[in-house]
């Protein structure tokens, strides 16, 4: 048989998909004519597609050999070597294929590929916008330009191109999951959770994208949904790791920790290497009231992830609620973490300001709580009161959640910027194209924050306040907003990063979100016996907070003890709590353990059943004080050392109630027992706390936005004299000149 039957041969029989019997012609072609690269080409193809990716590959490689100017060859080589995981291979086959046919759009897509798997995104997004611009509705092309958007942290704009590769290839259900994925970045949590149901209407078997679907469900807050889904999930591929893990982020939120923690074991044991779900066990463990367990499970984290910013910095929140933690230690452990996840993306030298001294100044406030969260209570009125003939409002939001709030606060604002899903040099240009002259920190080192924007220095002034209870560490915020209670000087100066800017009378404004009235009666008037409580965040609660209680308990006779807190449902949680006064001598039936209610009314109206509330230590409640005293309860507040464990006392004190703030944890039983000896106080305050509240710096909007405007002022006027000496001196970066305030 001559050479051109066979190969006319092996042709029609790998079109009728006989592959064998093409694959054994072309063996016999080679061995009669290596020379001939259609026989090298056709058995490649062969080998390609079933599966042999090594003989695929050196085919190719000797088609290239055999005519190295065929562009074709190169494209089949780049194939080969792709398939084959040779990824130097692959890059030099891909130049050499550019260079041969720059019309080729497999070349440019290859490319497009090589770079992004070696994180060169820019190199991606180019080459795959030029593979598009030779063949338009090339699916491969367009898929490789999406991927490479979302590689690069461009969530915005990989939406649109994933969509433009979908009207293309409408029932790929891989490229339904990826843009799945970047809608689910960008906090679009019901567009993702459709399109990600379309992906598994067409690849039903797919853990992954069911796996998906329920942590779009979680974001969503659609627990119950997520619950189901992640159950399908873990059915069809028990040995996924993310299941578990976001499983138990559910079951956290349906307050169920001990069910979470169970779960995050499960995620642990498939990957023991991966920092998350020790991250998220950490985060239950805080939930119980667990402290010291919260932070072993960091320490886990930490093990796994040494470099991880995130877990890093969880670790310095859970300080805040440990009872043995000192003050220079934190401090020192915050500095630490500034060091080496912030301080390396500081620019050296002073940033010159444009504030002319006339303009409106423009201040961006960045928060990843601009809703229906504690720190909204008091930004809010801030926003409310700001002179805007003076400040020009920038709102940076990070906020997954978006609620009424949210809306409420994007109206009060002159510009709003939802940051949510965008990387940190994203986010520093837009704030750089805002012109912003202060720009405010209101997370410190909370969930979710932009800490590493402001290491770069978007802004001339850089400060932090309210949503944080100690220093960030950070070397570029130059100022920290507090008072004189809260961080006593000279001892505090030394425990923040910052300088700090003590404000007169307080640097808290609280207003709340939702109108009730209080109770006309303390509840002891008709109970015959005094109720104590406290709403506080459970993860406040330590053993010699409890000890404090039931000391008190022991010495008010027939006295409650009233709790709220999400953990309660838990039947674990609530039995050691119960357990622990049990121990100590104090009957289980005298608690009262509350869990989640259903309203911020409701939420309230639980204040009507407390005679007394009792703060936490070593860290105090704010929002909790506040609402406390705004429905009559009167707080029974000690005075710690760090930030945490002093805000109680400042809120105290703007309403004149000195004589509730304890010295220790003695005196705290003390001040509980004389109060709950006095029913005529009792039900004094239970009158006089609204007005006296009302009356205070703590409700005064315009008192605040007065005090900060003007520190504004000052910080930019001390920014500017330091740039225009800069020349003659040398300069520390982040550190702002001048006076200290005091």
């Amino acid at each position: 048989m001559i050479l051109g039957d066979l190969l006319r041969q092996a042709v029609e029989a790998f079109h009728g998909g006989r592959l064998d019997e093409a694959r054994r012609m072309c063996v016999l072609g080679v061995s009669h004519a290596p020379w001939e690269g259609r026989f090298h080409r056709l058995l490649g193809v062969c080998l390609y597609n079933q599966g042999d990716l090594g003989g695929a590959a050196l085919q190719f490689r000797r088609l290239v050999v055999l005519d190295p100017a065929d562009p074709m060859a190169w494209s089949l080589v780049q194939r080969g070597m792709a398939a084959n995981g040779d990824a130097a291979g692959l890059e030099r086959a891909s130049a050499a294929a550019v260079r041969l046919d720059p019309l080729d759009p497999t070349a440019f897509t290859m490319r497009a590929r090589i770079a992004s798997g070696r994180g060169d995104h820019a190199l991606a997004i180019a080459s795959s916008r030029q593979a598009i611009a030779v063949r338009p509705n090339d699916s491969e092309a367009l898929s490789c330009a999406a991927l490479a958007l979302q590689g690069a942290g461009l969530l915005n704009d990989s939406v649109p191109a994933f969509r433009r590769a979908l009207a293309v290839t409408p029932r790929d259900a891989n490229l339904l999951n990826l843009l799945g994925i970047s809608l689910q970045r960008l906090g679009r949590y019901a567009e993702a959770a459709s399109v990600y149901q379309q992906a598994i209407l067409l690849a039903p078997a797919m853990a992954d994208y069911l796996g998906n679907l329920g942590a779009a469900f979680y974001q969503g807050n659609r627990f119950q949904d997520a619950r189901v889904v992640l159950g399908l999930a873990a059915a069809a591929d028990p040995s996924n790791h993310l299941v578990p893990n976001t499983m138990g982020l559910v079951l956290g939120h349906l307050s169920a920790p001990s069910e979470a923690i169970r779960s995050f074991r499960r995620a642990v044991a498939l990957r023991p290497d991966r920092p998350d779900p020790f991250v998220n066990m950490a985060q239950a463990h805080l939930g119980c009231g667990e402290a010291a367990h919260a932070l072993a499970m960091n320490r886990l984290a930490r093990i796994q992830a040494p470099n991880d910013p995130v877990s890093a910095a969880n670790g310095l929140m859970y300080l805040n609620y440990d009872p043995a933690a000192d003050p220079e230690t934190v401090a020192a452990l915050h500095r630490e973490w500034a060091r080496e996840h912030a301080d390396p993306l500081t620019p050296q030298g002073h940033f010159a300001t444009h504030w002319d001294g006339e303009r409106r100044i423009r201040v961006g406030y960045v928060s990843a709580d601009f809703w229906w969260h504690s720190v909204s209570y008091f930004f809010e009125p801030l926003l409310d009161a700001h002179d805007r003939a003076r400040v020009e409002i920038f709102c940076y939001s990070d906020s997954r959640q978006q609620d009424v709030v949210s809306e409420r606060l994007q109206a009060k604002s002159d510009h709003w910027r939802r940051t949510i899903g965008r990387g940190d040099a994203e986010v520093f240009d837009m704030i750089r194209a805002d012109g912003i002259d202060v720009l405010v920190d209101l997370g410190g080192h909370t969930a979710d924050n932009r800490l590493r924007v402001f290491a770069r220095r978007p802004a001339p002034v850089q400060v932090t306040w309210l949503g944080y209870p100690h220093s960030t560490g950070v070397g570029a915020i130059g100022y920290r907003i507090s008072d004189a209670i809260t961080d006593p000087a000279p001892e505090a100066d030394g425990w923040n990063a910052e300088r700090v800017v003590r404000l007169p009378g307080g640097f808290h404004c609280y207003r709340p979100h939702v109108s009730v009235e209080p109770a006309a009666d303390p509840p002891s008037r008709a109970a015959g016996h005094v109720t104590f409580g406290s709403f506080n965040n459970m993860a406040k609660l330590n053993e010699p907070l409890l000890s404090a209680w039931a000391d008190l308990l022991g010495r008010v006779e027939g006295s409650r003890l009233l709790l709220k807190g999400r953990g309660f449902v838990d039947p674990g949680v609530a039995g050691r709590h119960r357990e622990f006064f049990q121990k100590r001598g104090i009957d289980p039936s005298r608690l009262s353990l509350v869990t989640y209610l259903g309203s911020q009314t409701d939420h309230l109206r639980a204040y009507d059943g407390i005679d007394i509330a009792l703060d936490s230590f070593p860290y105090n409640g704010t929002t909790t004080t506040c609402e406390a005293l705004w429905m009559g309860v009167p707080v029974i507040g000690l005075l710690g050392r760090g930030h945490a464990g002093r805000v109680g006392a400042s809120l105290l004190s703007q309403l004149g109630l000195l004589d509730l703030i304890a010295a220790d944890p003695a005196d705290y039983v003390d001040t509980a027992v004389r109060l709950a000896r006095d029913p005529a106080r009792l039900a004094r305050l239970r009158s006089d706390l609204r007005p006296r509240m009302l009356a205070s710096t703590l409700c005064d909007a315009p008192f605040l936005a007065r005090k900060l405007e003007a520190a504004y002022v000052e910080m930019l006027l001390l920014a500017s004299q330091a740039a225009k000496s800069a020349s003659s001196r040398p300069s520390v970066a982040g550190q702002p000149p001048g006076p200290g305030w005091r």
